[in-house]
């Protein structure tokens, strides 16, 4: 059943001026608050048989609001945990992706082809927070494929797989990467090589990305120990300027929260 709240409105002061006398006040409010049944008459005189007293109708009002408020509570906890519960399963990494992950690496470097590439690329997560847990330093410790040389297999992705694949692969990573040494910085410096040489390809996939995603990604492009090195000349960042002017925007904001982020307290 869904509940609807009454709406009151603010200004009762014309139907109180119409009331003919103090006993219709009452009479004329309920009335502009659709309270009442019909079967009044406009003089005041209201059938007794068919009028709520105000203390019910009030007591009413007030269980319906309170039923309302908790139902938008209910919702808003199911909405929550749903989210936890997606974001979780997005981030689960199994054995089997794991095995995959580290045969298709093994097979490419072993091998290397645009097939075994693809492969290699196909079977890399998307989200960062599986290539963390794949790769990254976890609380003191290697995580499983953290000894896997991805400073080989990941720049020779660029002899096989073509650009447009890289960037939309890269992008979609970087978009919520949070810069780290070791293998996070191999992606950030393929990611990085990759928007040097193609601008015009990562631009695009950044440019649909939503604006806080789109944020990140920009700012993991010039992240790391010392990330004033790597922003980009007044020439260069003209050039970039030309292409997107919300790319330059996104370029100016990166450099300012990193700025921010490594300066001394």
């Amino acid at each position: 059943m869904i509940l609807k709240v009454p709406h009151f409105p603010t200004d009762t002061s014309k139907v109180i001026s119409q009331a003919p006398n103090s006993k219709c006040h009452l009479s004329a409010i309920y009335a502009s608050y659709n309270l009442l049944e019909p079967g009044y008459t406009q003089a005041g005189q209201i059938r007794e048989s068919r009028v709520y007293s105000w203390s019910k109708k009030r007591d009413h009002i007030h269980s319906m609001q309170g039923a309302y408020a908790m139902r938008r509570i209910a919702v808003a906890v199911f909405i929550l945990l749903t989210s936890v519960l997606a974001a979780s399963a997005k981030c689960d990494v199994s054995e089997d992706n794991l095995q995959a992950l580290k045969k298709a690496e093994a097979e490419f470097r072993a091998t290397p082809s645009r097939k075994t590439g693809e492969v290699f690329l196909n079977e890399l997560p998307e989200e960062f927070c599986r290539f963390y847990l794949m790769f990254g330093w976890i609380n003191d410790a290697p995580a499983s494929l953290y000894n896997l040389p991805l400073e080989q297999s990941l720049p020779s992705l660029a002899n096989y797989v073509p650009a447009p694949v890289l960037a939309e692969k890269f992008v979609k990573l970087a978009s919520h990467a949070k810069w780290e040494l070791d293998n996070i910085n191999q992606l950030q410096s393929v990611y990085s090589t990759l928007f040097y040489e193609n601008p015009d390809l990562v631009i695009f996939e950044i440019s649909i990305l939503p604006n806080k995603e789109a944020e990140t990604a920009v700012r993991f492009l010039f992240d790391g120990i010392s990330p004033e090195n790597s922003f980009l000349d007044d020439e260069e960042k003209q050039t970039f300027c030309q292409l997107s002017e919300r790319f330059c925007n996104l370029i100016n904001l990166a450099e300012k929260q990193l700025t921010k982020q490594t300066k001394p307290e």
